[in-house]
């Protein structure tokens, strides 16, 4: 049936070809693709599951999700568990690890651990119940005392990401954003407008890699450039107000820094990064130095900035 559909508005002089990616073993279970021609399955063999999918990346994802969740829904009806991941930025895992620690004392089950990436600090959370809504009732209360644990350092939950509680927030907040990059090289911009709707509230993004591109296309002041330099505070400023003021956005994002491996200069080692909002006649600063590779010093000051943006919106900072 998928198959038919799948050509229903298509040629079909390849449908014989296609149709060989629909065998599947006997006593399997077919599982559908609708991102494109071959079927994947599930077949069980004491007490275990074998699942084959296709080798198309966006394909296999889109397919072991649907999977996950079904399979996910199924075991939770016979009694067995649920998970929730709930995200952190701005504090360290080991702080994270100790709010997990007191949030679930007392609650054998419960399982937590802490993965880390890009600054981000994820919680999973598993609980064990024989019942979906008792699991779901102990993930929801976890997720709630470590909100009041960690406070603003929570972000989201689920596959929420940065970039998604700015997008809320903006929107809640009628406010309007842009954004202008140097070091990160428009992956703040990439990040905003990966989201469907974000061109409610996002006015403009600009790479301004060169001192020119700084002073051409956001106005800074080359006297401020040649007396402070391009990564530094007073720059970052007025990245941030210049871009604002060319956008009549209500916020506006100014980062600049060395993403190295080269570009160090004495005071001014690899992963300095400075960042700027500006709203409402205030700026923010914030003066950070990463390590790692380049990508990861731009992925982390990609997540910064953001971050600065989400507590800024909250009146946090």
């Amino acid at each position: 049936m998928h198959l038919q559909k799948y050509f229903t508005n298509r040629h079909a002089s390849r449908k014989d070809e296609y149709r060989r990616q629909h065998l599947i073993p006997e006593g399997a279970a077919a599982l559908d693709n609708d991102q494109g021609t071959a079927t994947g399955f599930a077949v069980r063999h004491a007490e275990k599951e074998l699942v084959c999918l296709p080798g198309v990346p966006g394909e296999m994802q889109s397919m072991l999700n649907k999977y996950l969740e079904t399979s996910a829904r199924h075991r939770t009806r016979k009694g067995c568990s649920l998970t929730k991941n709930v995200h952190t930025f701005g504090v360290s895992e080991r702080t994270v690890e100790d709010a997990v620690k007191d949030c679930r004392a007392c609650a054998e089950h419960l399982k937590a651990i802490t993965l880390v990436h890009n600054g981000v600090v994820t919680i999973h959370i598993h609980a064990t119940a024989t019942e979906r809504n008792k699991a779901v009732k102990m993930l929801d209360t976890m997720e709630r005392k470590l909100q009041k644990k960690l406070g603003y350092a929570v972000f989201g939950s689920g596959e929420e990401t940065l970039e998604d509680a700015v997008f809320a927030l903006l929107k809640k907040r009628n406010k309007t954003i842009a954004v202008a990059e140097s070091c990160t090289g428009g992956l703040v911009s990439d990040k905003l407008t990966n989201i469907s709707g974000i061109s409610q509230v996002f006015f403009q993004g600009v790479v301004a890699y060169s001192n020119k591109a700084k002073v051409d296309m956001l106005g800074v002041p080359e006297k401020l450039i040649m007396k402070h330099g391009a990564v530094s505070s007073p720059v970052a400023k007025a990245m941030a107000t210049g871009i604002k003021k060319k956008a009549s956005a209500d916020i506006g994002v100014g980062i600049t820094g060395i993403a190295g491996p080269t570009g160090a200069t004495p005071g001014k080692p690899v992963g300095l990064v400075y960042l700027a909002v500006a709203e409402q006649g205030r700026v923010r600063m914030k003066k950070c130095r990463f390590r790692g590779s380049r990508t990861d010093v731009k992925n982390f000051s990609a997540n910064t900035a953001l971050d600065m943006v989400r507590l800024t919106l909250l009146a946090v900072i």
